[in-house]
């Protein structure tokens, strides 16, 4: 039925009668899907009438506000007419050698479903607006403490699942080599988490886009993410499992290369995901042993640049975060344990990162702070204008008083006038002397210096050391 016919419907019928009209179609679009013999039938006109249908009436709903209980009818528009058909289209791709006449038939299809998704985004979005005024509320719905019956098809569910669709979209987009999407499928997946933080979801679906990135570091990072979020994804402990499996494949090859780096990452990804529960046949306290030995002389090291991007080659501060929050995910796992060598040694692993990192932080800022005058040269006092008024004074008192007692009394004065403004003079050009020798100090340092990652918390701390000193000495 077309949307503009829905549009006409009394509202109280609407509901049930497009539900019902939404659920035929989707069986018809299911028994075209079985039809499909290769890849060229996605373009064939039943197939692509039934896939317009089912689209437009579940749009002209959504257009009549009625979003309560859309989360059957929005599942089966999603896997009849987008997923199932890619899946198919996939298979024949394999079959076919992977054609680029037939790669650009399933790309077409995809890029149908992302027009689709865009604008029942916009739709949805402008629905929220309308009911709640602004995006901040929208999103504050979202964060509650895990499904209920009131809440599973609000606008920040809508539009949470909607973000997931694009980003799987984009993902398949760029399985099928358009670059391009890469970026895009992570800007959804990020979307939709922030939309609803405790879905694991977004984790999962973000792990399968970073496999080759930091040895699987990345990847073992979202999946615990998963495993550690209030609604949990089912599959991600398995995908933990196969993560750690793989990266243990290849601890081999990496010590054979010798890579501090490498074998770095690889050694806390498995400690990580053994202290999560996974099994990865390795023993687990030499491993800890010789990964903290490998961060701490990788953190010690002179750092490694890329003079171009100004970017560190080694321990980028992503990674240093990524490896935090693994351990923040293992404290929390192990924490509703019983007490036992495991959770102690994850316990002693954790606290020994994280002592390791706040000891390279505090290097870092030593590094570009600027140093400390061990001696402020004291200036030779110059005479002033007053004391040579005051000396004045002195002598015509002296011509116009022949007494001993008036002539001591005036030397008395002007010599405690002069004591305190030498005293004066010398304390006023020593704390100038000591803020410009510290601001040249700081002003020879390097810009790179300046500008690496913890520029914001050492010129804090510049800061209130300047200011410091300054009063102190005033």
């Amino acid at each position: 039925m077309p949307s503009s016919s829905l549009r006409n419907d009394s509202r109280l019928g609407l509901p049930f009668q497009t539900a019902k009209n939404a659920l035929d179609i989707a069986k018809k679009v299911d028994a075209k899907n079985k039809d499909l013999k290769n890849i060229e039938d996605l373009l064939l006109p039943s197939f692509l009438d039934g896939k317009r249908q089912l689209t437009d009436t579940f749009l002209g709903l959504v257009k009549n506000q009625e979003l309560d209980g859309l989360g059957r009818i929005e599942e089966a528009v999603w896997r009849k007419a987008f997923y199932e058909p890619y899946t198919l289209g996939k298979q024949f791709l394999q079959k076919a050698g992977k054609l680029e006449t037939h790669s650009g038939i399933l790309k077409a299809h995809l890029y149908s479903g992302v027009a689709f998704y865009s604008q029942l985004l916009e739709l949805v979005i402008a629905s929220s607006h309308h009911q709640t005024g602004d995006l901040k509320s929208l999103k504050d719905t979202g964060r509650k403490e895990g499904p209920s019956e009131d809440s599973e098809d609000s606008h920040a569910d809508t539009i949470h699942r909607i973000h997931l669709y694009l980003g799987d979209i984009y993902r398949y987009l760029y399985g099928l080599g358009v670059l391009s999407a890469h970026s895009l499928a992570i800007d959804h997946y990020l979307e939709a988490l922030e939309t609803i933080p405790e879905n694991g979801l977004p984790h999962n679906q973000l792990a399968a886009l970073f496999s080759e990135e930091n040895n699987g570091l990345t990847t073992i990072y979202h999946y615990m993410a998963c495993m550690s979020s209030k609604t949990k994804f089912e599959g991600g402990e398995k995908n933990l499992a196969a993560k750690a499996e793989e990266v243990a494949a290849t601890k081999f090859q990496a010590n054979l290369q010798d890579s501090q780096l490498e074998r770095l990452l690889i050694g806390f990804s498995l400690v990580s995901s053994t202290f999560m529960g996974i099994k990865t046949n390795q023993d687990i306290s030499q491993l800890c042993q010789f990964t903290l030995k490998d961060l701490h002389e990788i953190l010690k090291a002179p750092k490694q640049m890329d003079q171009e991007r100004d970017e560190r080659t080694d321990l980028s501060p992503e990674i240093l975060i990524q490896m935090a929050a693994m351990c923040c995910f293992v404290l929390h796992k192990n924490s509703t344990k019983k007490k036992d060598f495991d959770s102690q040694l994850a316990l002693a692993f954790c606290l020994a990162y994280l002592s390791e990192l706040l000891d390279g932080i505090l290097r870092e800022i030593s590094d570009i702070m600027p140093e400390i005058p061990t001696e402020i040269p004291k200036p030779v006092p110059a005479k002033t204008k007053s004391r040579r008024r005051r000396q004045r004074r002195l002598s015509l008192k002296r011509e116009e008083s022949s007494g001993s007692e008036v002539e001591s009394e005036l030397e008395s004065e002007s010599s405690e006038s002069d004591s305190s403004s030498d005293f004066e003079l010398e304390e006023s050009d020593s704390e100038s002397e000591s803020k410009n020798i510290i601001l040249k100090e700081y002003q020879k340092k390097p810009t790179s210096s300046q500008n690496s990652e913890l520029e914001f918390c050492s010129t804090i701390i510049f800061d209130v050391f300047l200011s410091t000193s300054v009063g102190t000495n005033s």
